[in-house]
């Protein structure tokens, strides 16, 4: 695995137990917007986008993640 994407899941995680008062989306999208905007802003608003998901298990969330695997 790409070590930037390694990254990425890794400051999910931390964003999760930092902020527990967010969605796993929130936090997902947050942490892509400060590391790669150009990437959340290709998602943001579209069907992919996993901002209000309330958990990583959501079918954004998988969609959201492989197009960031994809394209990082």
């Amino acid at each position: 695995m790409n070590r930037h994407i390694y990254t990425f899941w890794q400051n999910v995680s931390r964003a999760c137990a930092q902020y527990p008062e967010y969605h796993y989306g929130q936090a997902f999208f947050n942490v892509l917007h400060e590391l790669r905007p150009d990437l959340a802003e290709k998602i943001r608003g579209t069907e992919i986008d996993p901002f209000n998901s309330h958990t990583s298990t959501e079918p954004e969330v998988a969609q959201a993640a492989q197009f960031v695997m994809e394209n990082w």
